[in-house]
């Protein structure tokens, strides 16, 4: 995938990135409240066999998120338990993946030019995403944000291969590639939707893509054997998740709920609806001793 010259920046690169990555992690550790959320799964996940909440003191089955993150938590958790510091670490280390994965995808667009060009390209784009802060800063934070980077990466990557780009220019004999080709794509798209549901719309960009090449080259049977592939793929990881709310929630989701909701609850849609055309404004009043203030602070 890259010329030789890239190899002798690989390792300098990455222990730049890495050293980078710990002073956020040293310096800058952050939580957010959806931390909090995806810990306590996590925990009951792998201590108690239930991806759920406790509530009233009974631990209870919920498709609150969808469960890549906390997976991901979980197998932590196992070989080096429930420490945060672990969890850090870990993602610094998807972070770098997603530094050379991003080298690669600069190597790919510049498939026409000559192999000392593409592999500046490529060494150009591993240190700018080993050294970048406003994404290595993320290895600090206990949420989705470093595990999506790395799938939503891969998955490009994937898609700029020749099986993709090339479709209608794919000889016969290349059609089993084509499919483990698509196949993967659909599959990678999967796993990163059990970390954020919107990672679906990655297939927007394909399906389009697709559609413009059937526009002009007749080769349907391609394009449609490409689509089946891809779905497959896709609804191999989801179709257990789906399966498990299925029995233990009684309804399927294939993703997660769309306000965040556990089963059961009452939700306002009315008040949602009626968002849509305004803003609510919330108003907190603060009552100070001695004090009466007039105006409410907004």
């Amino acid at each position: 995938m890259f010329p030789k010259p890239f190899y002798k920046h690989l390792l300098p690169a990455l222990f730049a990135g890495l050293l980078l990555r710990l002073f956020f992690i040293l310096k800058f550790p952050f939580y957010s409240g959806d931390t909090a959320y995806y810990e306590e799964l996590a925990r009951n996940w792998l201590y108690h066999g239930t991806y759920g909440f406790y509530s009233h003191g009974q631990l209870f089955p919920s498709d609150l998120r969808v469960p890549g993150y906390p997976g991901f938590l979980a197998v932590i958790y196992c070989f080096a338990g429930p420490g945060r510091k672990a969890v850090m670490l870990a993602q610094a280390l998807v972070d770098l993946a997603t530094c050379v994965l991003a080298a690669g995808i600069a190597s790919r667009l510049a498939s026409g030019l000559s192999n000392a060009s593409r592999g500046r390209i490529a060494t150009a784009a591993l240190w700018l995403t080993a050294l970048c802060p406003f994404t290595a800063n993320y290895a600090a934070v206990p949420l989705t944000e470093v595990l999506a980077t790395f799938f939503t990466t891969l998955v490009i990557l994937i898609i700029l291969s020749p099986a993709f780009l090339q479709i209608d220019l794919l000889p016969p004999s290349d059609l089993f590639h084509g499919t483990s080709i698509w196949f993967l794509g659909g599959l990678v798209v999967g796993l990163g939707t059990l970390v954020r549901p919107e990672t679906p719309l990655l297939f927007v960009p394909v399906l389009l893509v697709f559609l413009l090449r059937s526009l002009h080259r007749v080769n349907l049977r391609k394009l449609t054997l490409a689509t089946l592939w891809m779905t497959a793929g896709f609804l191999l990881p989801l179709a257990p998740w789906a399966a498990r709310n299925a029995v233990s929630l009684g309804r399927v989701q294939f993703l997660a709920p769309r306000y965040a909701e556990t089963y059961g609850d009452i939700l306002p849609t009315g008040f949602y609806a009626g968002q849509k055309l305004g803003c609510f404004v919330f108003e907190t009043r603060i009552s100070l001793p001695g004090s009466c203030p007039r105006n409410p602070s907004m």
